[in-house]
C-alpha cells in the first residue's frame, strides 16, 4: 500500500511540474502577441502529458 501511495504522489508531483511549465509558456505571452507554431506545439504536447499523468493516476486508484 505504501509503495502505491508513493507511485502516486510521484505522479502527482510530475502532473504538477507540467501545469507549472504550461503556467510559465503562458505567462511569456503579451496580450495580442501572435503565438508561434512551436509555443503552440509545446503547448499541445504538454497538455497531453499531462492528460497521460492524470489517466495513469487514475488507473492507479
Amino acid at each position: 500500500m505504501g509503495d502505491e501511495k508513493n507511485l502516486i504522489r510521484e505522479r502527482i508531483e510530475e502532473a504538477i511540474d507540467l501545469i507549472d511549465k504550461l503556467e510559465r509558456t503562458l505567462s511569456r505571452l503579451q496580450t495580442g502577441e501572435k503565438v508561434t507554431p512551436g509555443t503552440l506545439f509545446q503547448i499541445y504536447e504538454t497538455l497531453t502529458t499531462l492528460r497521460e499523468k492524470i489517466v495513469d493516476i487514475r488507473n492507479l486508484t
